[in-house]
């Protein structure tokens, strides 16, 4: 009896501590950051095309590149490889350090109706602020992202779509994420060493 008293009451003095730091640990990892580069497009184009740089000041610190946008559903089945995307993270130099192509498919379910009332009478059009990859880059300086999205489906139309870049974040590793991080560090430079 002694012994199940004394575990009872360290888990109950455990619990509120893990209980504390599990929202300390997930209120750092949604943490905005400091961002780098913010490009919203027009809507209504059949697909959608970025090229643009940006600047990293800091060292070993995380970067999260986030998509929102609205899309208009034009059925209720979605097939699976719906609004392929291709990003690719490129130096100053022109050397391409990551590329990756999916489907925004996959983030479709991060997305939510802004306003019940008129998502009721059919005029609500769902929204999704997903994050489409996390990079640690190899060293402080310029890159260049490039991202293409296939915007118009029979299944669906993607209209204005959000694209930010932001550092100093905390990668979101744990389920439900579904996005790709990638640790970058281990690239040498075009001299090869290591900046």
């Amino acid at each position: 009896m002694g012994f199940f008293f004394k575990t009872l009451i360290v888990v109950s003095l455990l619990f509120p501590l893990v209980a504390v730091l599990s929202f300390l640990i997930s209120r750092k990892q949604k943490r905005a950051g400091r961002e780098l580069l913010a490009v919203r497009t027009a809507p209504a184009q059949d697909s959608i095309v970025i090229t643009k740089p940006f600047t990293v000041t800091r060292s070993k610190k995380w970067c999260r590149l986030r998509a929102v946008f609205a899309f208009s559903p034009g059925g209720r089945v979605m097939p699976a490889a719906v609004h392929p995307y291709t990003i690719r993270l490129s130096d100053e130099n022109g050397r391409e350090l990551f590329s990756e192509q999916r489907c925004m498919a996959d983030f479709l379910g991060f997305c939510w109706h802004p306003d019940a009332r008129r998502k009721r009478c059919g005029a609500a059009q769902p929204v999704c602020d997903t994050v489409l990859l996390e990079f640690l880059p190899p060293w402080p300086g310029a890159y260049s992202i490039f991202f293409s999205l296939k915007a118009t489906e029979p299944a669906s139309v993607i209209g204005s779509l959000l694209l930010e870049v932001r550092e100093d974040v905390w990668p979101l590793r744990k389920k439900p994420y579904v996005h790709t991080c990638v640790n970058l560090t281990n690239i040498k430079t075009p001299e090869g060493e290591a900046p």
